[in-house]
Order: C-alpha cells, then structure tokens, then sequence
C-alpha cells in the first residue's frame, strides 16, 4: 500500500485528515498521520515488499467517539496491522487523543 493509499483510506473514516500536523482551526475530530519507518522485504517472485510503519493520532472531543471504532474497523478490512489504541488527554489540544502504531505492507 502506498503512502497516498494509506491517507485514502483514511479519508473514508473522516474528511479531517492531516499529513504530520493538524491545521490550526483544529475543529471536534480529526486523524493526524505520519510515517515514522519501514523496511524492504525481498518477495518469492524476486519482487520488493516495502512494510510501512505509520502512526495514526485520532483527536476528539467525544468520550468513547464511535469514530475510533471505525477506524479500526477500516484498518481491519484493509488488512492494517495495528496496536490497540493508547489513550490520554492532550493538553495542547485540549482533547482526547488516541494512538495507533501501524503496520501496512
């Protein structure tokens, strides 16, 4: 999956989703990502496999926001490998901010 791919299907969860950093007006909730690594597997077929590492932030103001589910039901369907969520309070947000570590080949 490449980068663009991965932002896509973030897209299909909300229409707010940033690259690195969110925009000032920061607005209820929104997705930042970025990618934070990665690694070259060599396939069977002689064929390159790139394995994307990539951290998705979901900042909300919505205790238990349904949205987090979706996101990890679309991880899921596109075959995303993810941590659970690592949850806390962002106080230069003043919202909730969850983390998900992934994994996207």
């Amino acid at each position: 999956m490449s980068l663009k791919e991965f932002r896509d299907m973030l897209l299909t969860v909300t229409g707010r989703v940033y690259h690195y950093q969110a925009a000032k007006e920061g607005g209820d909730a929104y997705l930042v990502w970025q990618e934070v690594g990665g690694r070259a597997l060599a396939a069977s077929d002689r064929r390159k496999e790139v394995i994307r590492e990539v951290q998705v932030e979901f900042y909300t103001s919505v205790e238990f926001d349904p949205l987090l589910e979706r996101l990890m039901e679309v991880l899921e369907a596109h075959e995303i490998a993810f941590e659970e969520p690592v949850s806390g309070f962002d106080p230069d947000t003043g919202k909730i901010r969850h983390i998900l570590e992934c994994e996207a080949v």
